[in-house]
């Protein structure tokens, strides 16, 4: 975690870096960007917004902590 707070300024878990890596594989299998970064119009189409509802409604106490309510 000190190795990628000392690169990109915050720690990341070694099951972050993982996901990461697989995002980066599938996006390259699929010939699609491997940027991590969030789109405008990705976040527009509210395709997330179902999973992030579901997830919600089953832990919501983990969404509190992440969402300041």
């Amino acid at each position: 975690m000190k190795y990628y707070y000392n690169k990109v300024g915050y720690p990341l878990s070694f099951a972050e870096v993982n996901f990461f890596n697989a995002y980066r594989l599938h996006a390259d299998r699929l010939g699609a960007p491997q940027s991590t970064e969030v789109t405008k119009d990705e976040i527009n189409t509210k395709h997330w917004k179902q999973c992030l509802d579901d997830y919600e409604e089953k832990y919501p106490e983990a969404v509190a902590r992440f969402a300041n309510q």
